[in-house]
Parts: structure tokens; C-alpha cells; sequence
């Protein structure tokens, strides 16, 4: 059975060739693993930069990372929706640099990967330039900490509770859930920040701040506080409170058609805080959320580019999983990474030296 969970590890892989480089190293904690490794640091110490790390999803965390090298790290998906409702989780993981080797872990890639905290630090010593270039896609992060400058950072189709610190440049935001994104104010330049919900908090300084909803149906206060940016066609809204409108403006800030203190009327706007709770991730505990668009919601088609407000948007739109309750909580990796759907053991006796014949039945996900 090991060698056919092997076989069909290896074909997957072989498939998925768009997302991946250089050599592939599997990370499997189950007991007995079917991976080459059992425990994620030591397969991280093993790669070399440019390399493949496809981390199997698991009931055990496979606990705290420090990555000091670019690599490309995919997971099975941060809330699969498919049983066992087991993920790729991690603890807190960190994107550093190597005071010996001198290598960092910039251009470094996340994909499909539950993680409890991230760390985005210095490249150097002297804190001059952050780890630059990092992708972080389609995962669920408790925190994701900055340090000090932080470069070509790009998020995409993520549930993020809480970024904060660091001053961002050149950074790309889009189609995300954040319950905060706190980044400093005081410097930045060139950011994008589009097609994004927010609950409480948006500050970061410089850029575009485009087809976003902020939406706070919580107890928290709103802070929309950014610097030099462009609003330009945001929804604002607080279902317990009046947004102030002059802080757009000021600040070195522009804004232009944006909708405030009004409802965006989403389907099932459930409390924001038991929407991003990290732990929130059974099917059966509920509430469910829908962050589509009611008909005749002023969020509609009121984007930029004549499309609606939100997630579901942009060139890399929120896809919702294949459940009728996936709205939030579940959601798929990449078309570029197929699913096996069934397998065939043509010839399942073989005798010593023959060829097993495997049939494969695969599809984009959903």
C-alpha cells in the first residue's frame, strides 16, 4: 500500500509541474508515512533553494518552521472540503535569513496551508531590507507579523486574522478576508490593495486601495487610517456606528466614488469574530457565512472596472468549494493543482521485475 501511495504521490506531483521546482520532497506525519520525510524542519534543512515541499494533510500539526531559503512549500488546502476534515497545519513559521550560509528565504512560496502564526523578518543583520518577494496563497493565518521593511509582498485569496508591523512596498493584496490588516502608516509606497473584506481595521501607507468592503458588524471600532493612498471605489460600513468620512482625504489620501455607511448587503453576514476565529473550522460547528452579493446590493458592479465590490472579483476571484456551506470556510488550491478522483489497479499481482499498471482518473478543482 506504501508503494501505491507513493506511486500515486509521484504522479500527482508530476501533473502539478506548473506550481513546483527543482526537486520534490514529501512531508507525510502520518504513522506509518508515506513521505520521504516525517517531520517538516529536517525536509526543510534537506531542500535546497528553488526547491518542492508537498506537505500532506494530517491530524497532527506539523509544528513551528524557520525557512531560511527560497522554497515552495503547498499544502493539501487550509479547509478542505472533503473528509477526513484533516489540513496541512503548521505552527508558527518564519521567513528569515542564515547569518552562516548567508541565504534568506526570500520569492519564497505558501500555498494550501493552515498557519497558526507567520514571521516575515530581516533579510539582514542590520535590519536594512526585510526577506523581499514573498507569495502567500489560498491558506487560513491566525497572525502574520512583518519586520521592518517588507518588499514585493503578495497575498492572495487568503483568510488572514490579523497582519501587522512592517512597512510595505510594492506589495499585492487581492481577493483576501482580513479581520485586520494593521501594517504601519508612517511608510510605504506602491502597494495594491483590491478586491478585498475587512472587518475592523485597514492601515498601511501608499498605493491603491480599490474594490474593497470594509464591513464591521462587531464591537470593535473602525479604523481606516491609511496614508498617500487612493480610495477609489471601497464600500465602508459599521452596523453600530457612523463612519467619519474626512479621514479620507487627509493624510495625503484621495478618495473617489466610494460608498459610505452603507450596507453591502451580503447574503449571511455573520459576526466577523466567529468568522475568523482560527479555530473555526469544523463543517458541523457553524455559523456558515456567504459573502456573495444580494441582488440589488449597492456593491454591485460598482468596481472600478464595472465589477461588483468584494472577493468575488479580480483576476484571481474567491472560488467557493464544492459544499453548499463553503462559503468562508472551505475553499480549493489553484487550478494549476489537479485532485486524483479515483484510482485503478489494472494487473494487481506483479511478479518480481513486472510493471504495475495504475489508471488515474484526475480534474481541476472546482
Amino acid at each position: 500500500m506504501k508503494k501505491i501511495q507513493n506511486i500515486v504521490l509521484y504522479i500527482f506531483l508530476l501533473i502539478t509541474s506548473q506550481e513546483l521546482y527543482s526537486a520534490i520532497l514529501t512531508v507525510n506525519n502520518s504513522n506509518p508515512s508515506p513521505g520521504q520525510y516525517t517531520d517538516l524542519q529536517t525536509a526543510i534543512d534537506a531542500a535546497v533553494a528553488g526547491d518542492t515541499l508537498l506537505i500532506h494533510r494530517s491530524s497532527t500539526s506539523y509544528g513551528n518552521a524557520v525557512v531560511t531559503k527560497r522554497l515552495v512549500i503547498i499544502g493539501e488546502g487550509a479547509m478542505p472540503n472533503k473528509a477526513p476534515l484533516s489540513t496541512s497545519t503548521l505552527g508558527t513559521v518564519t521567513l528569515t535569513y542564515n547569518t552562516t550560509t548567508l541565504e534568506h528565504a526570500s520569492k519564497t512560496k505558501l500555498i494550501g496551508l493552515l498557519i497558526g502564526n507567520l514571521n516575515v523578518y530581516e533579510k539582514n543583520a542590520t535590519l536594512t531590507n526585510s526577506v523581499d518577494t514573498v507569495e502567500v496563497s489560498y491558506c487560513k493565518i491566525n497572525t502574520m507579523t512583518l519586520k521592518n521593511n517588507v518588499y514585493g509582498l503578495k497575498i492572495n485569496n487568503s483568510i488572514i486574522n490579523n497582519l501587522t508591523n512592517g512597512n510595505l512596498y510594492g506589495s499585492e493584496i487581492k481577493q483576501n478576508m482580513f479581520f485586520s490588516l494593521s501594517a504601519s502608516s508612517s511608510a510605504g509606497s506602491n502597494n495594491l490593495v483590491i478586491g478585498n473584506i475587512f472587518a475592523v481595521r485597514l492601515v498601511l501607507n501608499g498605493g491603491v486601495v480599490a474594490n474593497n468592503i470594509v464591513y464591521n458588524n462587531t464591537t470593535f471600532a473602525t479604523d481606516v487610517s491609511c496614508k498617500n493612498v487612493i480610495y477609489s471605489n471601497n464600500l465602508f460600513y459599521a452596523s453600530s456606528s457612523t463612519i467619519s468620512t474626512s479621514g479620507f482625504s487627509l493624510n495625503g489620501n484621495t478618495s473617489i466614488n466610494n460608498l459610505f455607511n452603507v450596507d453591502p448587503l451580503f447574503v449571511s453576514p455573520i459576526t466577523f469574530t466567529a468568522l475568523f476565529a482560527y479555530t473555526h473550522t469544523v463543517p458541523a460547528s457553524g455559523p456558515f457565512a456567504d459573502f456573495h452579493l444580494q441582488a440589488g446590493s449597492p456593491a454591485k458592479n460598482a468596481g472600478t472596472d464595472g465589477t461588483d465590490l468584494g472577493v468575488y472579483n479580480g483576476p484571481k476571484p474567491w472560488r467557493d468549494g464544492s459544499s453548499t456551506d463553503s462559503r468562508y470556510r472551505y475553499f480549493p488550491l489553484p487550478n494549476a493543482i489537479p485532485v486524483i478522483t479515483g484510482m485503478t489497479i489494472n494487473n494487481p499481482v506483479v511478479n518480481s521485475g513486472g510493471t504495475l499498471q495504475i489508471q488515474l482518473n484526475a480534474t481541476t478543482q472546482p
